[in-house]
């Protein structure tokens, strides 16, 4: 079998994340933070005062590692963490007025990206790209047409509602 001239779909997927992963990676550490703080930082700012252990099963990471960016963090004065009034084992996360601001930040930045992706798309291909997306990552969301509404039939003349239209009488001279 010969191999093709085009890289496989999943080889050009990865170069098109990884140019972007590059983009945002610069952009954090312009801003002296490292991959994943993003997701961190957004985490916190959806859910003010999530518990460490709830903050590390919800980025999927490991308890030290959620502690361990949560100190960068504060070194940084982007976050704070209180003990827990109920459970002294446990901390709740807060961003600061700085770590909001953050946030926002890069927010911007993000929506910065996807203006330049989607500047690069023509007519509806941003939205298919992202229902095709949606299907990719298995949100089962249908690609193509659209299933036509119930009770709007087409005819063979190109009329919708399936009834003939009385032909009109000529009138007499």
């Amino acid at each position: 079998m010969a191999v093709s001239k085009i890289p496989p779909l999943s080889a050009r997927l990865l170069a098109v994340a990884g140019r972007i992963r590059s983009k945002r990676a610069a952009d954090l550490s312009a801003k002296n933070l490292s991959e994943g703080h993003d997701g961190y930082l957004m985490a916190i700012h959806r859910n003010p005062g999530i518990t460490m252990g709830d903050l590390a099963s919800l980025l999927e990471i490991s308890p030290s590692s959620t502690t361990k960016i949560a100190t960068k963090l504060e070194a940084l004065g982007l976050v704070r963490r209180e003990a827990s009034r109920i459970d002294s084992r446990q901390n709740h996360a807060f961003l600061t007025d700085d770590g909001t601001q953050m946030v926002n930040d890069i927010a911007i930045g993000h929506g910065d990206y996807d203006a330049e992706l989607v500047s690069r798309l023509k007519g509806k291909d941003a939205d298919r790209l992202m229902a095709i997306l949606d299907r990719l990552e298995g949100r089962n969301e249908p690609v193509g047409k659209k299933p036509r509404k119930a009770g709007k039939k087409k005819r063979s003349d190109g009329k919708k509602d399936g009834k003939k239209k009385p032909k009109k009488q000529k009138k007499a001279k």
